[in-house]
């Protein structure tokens, strides 16, 4: 009849961070288990098909298509010597250069408004 009931309570906080960054380090070492295709679509069964998470989506992408033209570059040597006959002689900032040659001219820059000096009288 004195049996007293057991009451959770928070673990401190320095403890309870170590639970939160633990739990997460699990959920972070499951999704990099999965391939991009397969992180795409289980990004596509939970929201819906191209909605939300726009930024992964991007990264996710971007990797297929690295993957996708490292297997053409590897499986055709014409390609991959043509790659790096470009970049041969070529600085870091001049194939950077490049690369921004190819999307179209520069934005222009907003022009400054002049200051107007309020005067009272």
């Amino acid at each position: 009849m004195n049996e007293k009931k057991q009451v959770w309570h928070k673990p401190p906080r320095h403890e309870y961070k170590k639970i939160l960054r633990k739990e997460a380090e699990e959920r972070k070492a499951a999704w990099d288990a999965y391939t991009p295709e397969q992180q795409l679509r289980m990004l596509d069964e939970r929201l819906g098909e191209g909605v939300g998470a726009k930024k992964q989506r991007a990264k996710l992408l971007a990797k297929i298509e690295e993957a996708e033209k490292s297997k053409k570059l590897s499986a055709d040597p014409k390609i991959l010597e043509e790659e790096l006959s470009k970049n041969i002689g070529q600085t870091t900032s001049e194939r950077n250069l490049d690369s921004f040659a190819d999307k179209g001219a520069p934005r222009k820059t907003k022009k400054k408004r002049p200051k107007i000096k309020n005067k009272r009288k």
